[in-house]
């Protein structure tokens, strides 16, 4: 029996309420606002419409176009793998201590310094 009430009390109690009042209060207010206020108001909302629809136009890519570029990333090659005797090690960059592999190190110009298992 309780839930019965409380389900029915959160019917009851529903936001349809406050979203009638709020327009039968933009009605009011509309009726006695100035006729230069309610067309700036019809402006700025039909400009926010348009805006909307030009944003939704533009969303993105259409069907095709998703089809193909996941078909380009399906069909892509996997990069191979990292060869396991390249591990991460310390270099010294212009005086800054890195951790990379001994070929990025060696490429950026740095010096290699083998890390301990200590």
């Amino acid at each position: 029996m309780q839930v019965f009430i409380f389900a029915l009390s959160l019917l009851l109690c529903s936001g349809c309420f406050i979203a009638d009042e709020l327009d039968a209060g933009m009605k009011l207010m509309d009726q006695h606002a100035d006729k230069s206020v309610r067309d700036a108001r019809d402006k700025a909302e039909a400009e926010a419409e348009a805006e909307a629809q030009a944003a939704s136009k533009n969303e993105g890519p259409g069907f095709i176009d998703g089809v193909v570029s996941w078909a380009e990333e399906a069909l892509e090659e996997e990069p191979p793998p990292p060869d396991p005797a390249d591990f991460p090690i310390r270099c010294w960059i212009n005086g800054k201590e890195h951790f990379r592999t001994r070929w990025d190190c060696e490429s950026r110009g740095g010096t290699a310094v083998e890390l301990s298992a200590d």
